[in-house]
Parts: C-alpha cells; structure tokens; sequence
C-alpha cells in the first residue's frame, strides 16, 4: 500500500490515544495533524497524513463532506501559518555584492587570475547566463562539434553532449543548445562597457578554455568543459580532484 508508513504514524498516534483507527472523529483527526504541525512536519507530510487516512477509511468508515471541508480548512490555515512563519525578512544572497566581488581581485585581472577563482568565476556566469540546471552544464563540452566561438569572439554555442539525457526527456530539451552573447560590444559609455566586460560569460570561457589546455590530453573527460573546480594546470582532466559543483 502506497500509504502504508503514513498510516502506520496515524496507527500509533490512535493507539497511543486510545482511539480507534476507523472511528476516529474529525476532531481526533484533527489533533493529530496538530501534533504533526507542533513537530515540525512539512506541508506535503501534513496532506499526505490525511489522503492515507481517507484511502484508508472508505466505505463505511469514509469521512463524510463536512468532515473533509474542515480538515482542508485546517490544511490551508496551518500552511499560511507555517509560510509566516519562515518566510525570509532578507534575502539570503546578494547578487549585486557578488557581481562587485567577481569585478576585483582575486578573479581579476582575469589572465593572471589562479585557476581556482577563474573556474569559480567561469562557473557562476554560465550557470546565472544561461540558467540551465547543474546537470546540464555538467553536460557541456569543449569538442569543436559541440562548442562553437563565432569568429569574431562575440557570442559561443554550446550543442547538447549526444549521449547526454536531460532531466525532461523531450525532443525539445535533447536538442536545446545553450547560446551566450558577449557583454564587451554592448554600448555605452567607457566606465559602463568596462564594468560589463568583466563579467562577460564568452570571456571567461575563452580564458578558461585557454588555461586549462594543457591539461585537456586524451581520456573520458579531456573534452569535458568543466570537471572540476580547479585541478593543477599540468594535470590531465582524466583525473578530477574535486566536483565543480
């Protein structure tokens, strides 16, 4: 049975209150999802408590209409007070602080940058760009058939690793490239071109691809863009010391 472990919670909370599992009134119910609230229990364990209760208790036994009305209603008005309760005043991150800090030292100036902070750099600005999910960067490869840098550097296109099957298995998102733009050329005055360059996506992969080709030999994963957060620069890709992620 499906609900099997959830009606089992509801067993043991009827024996340990002596009452009986498929006579239990609505107000037995009910202070049972309030020991739930009281212990913490999310919002989905809450309503799963209650849709075994009911595949549980049917014919006879089955909660009538009102019944059911009313521990919905308890169900909304214990999420609302769940949702007050820990819903952030602030915001967990900044971005903007970030983006300052990728702006300066250590991640600039980007050619001398050590290895770590441009892969952690390099990182962040594909996965904030193209806004795809941690598997499908994890995915991406420097192979000139999957990447591809437009002559003059402004833009790169990354295709989809063949064998690669994404969380949504559609014809859609097998075939979806990732396609970034150069933030060097954009316009505007001096001061505002230079601050946008610095956190160009297509830059900071040129660089990393640059950096990291020594170690690119030959191997499962020498055509991997990123499998690692940072390795030696005179150790093959083939030997990861570390998730990028």
């Amino acid at each position: 049975m499906a609900y099997s472990y959830r009606w089992e919670v509801f067993s043991t909370w009827c024996g340990t209150h002596r009452v009986d599992l498929y006579s239990a009134t609505t107000q037995d119910i009910l202070l049972f999802l309030q020991g739930q609230l009281d212990a913490g229990k999310s919002a989905v364990t809450r309503r799963g408590m209650v849709a075994a209760i009911k595949a549980v208790r049917g014919g006879e036994h089955a909660l009538n209409e009102a019944s059911c009305s009313l521990i919905l209603q308890f169900l909304k008005g214990a999420w609302r007070l769940t949702v007050h309760r820990t819903r952030a005043t602030i915001p967990s991150w900044d971005l903007e602080v970030i983006l300052d800090a990728l702006r300066r030292p250590p991640f600039e100036p980007l050619g001398a940058a050590d290895l770590k902070w441009l892969s952690l750099k390099t990182v962040f600005l594909l996965a904030i760009t193209s806004t795809r999910r941690v598997s499908e960067l994890q995915a991406l490869l420097v192979h000139s058939d999957c990447c591809r840098f437009s002559p003059d550097g402004s833009s790169v296109v990354f295709r989809p690793n063949p064998a690669f099957l994404p969380k949504v298995f559609s014809e859609f998102h097998l075939s979806q490239s990732v396609e970034l733009w150069s933030l060097s050329s954009s316009g505007g005055d001096g001061e505002t071109e230079q601050h946008q360059s610095v956190l160009c996506p297509v830059r900071a992969l040129t660089e990393y691809i640059r950096h990291t080709q020594a170690a690119r030999k030959t191997g499962s994963s020498s055509s991997v863009l990123m499998p690692v957060a940072w390795v030696d620069p005179c150790q093959s890709l083939d030997c990861p010391t570390g998730s990028w992620t």
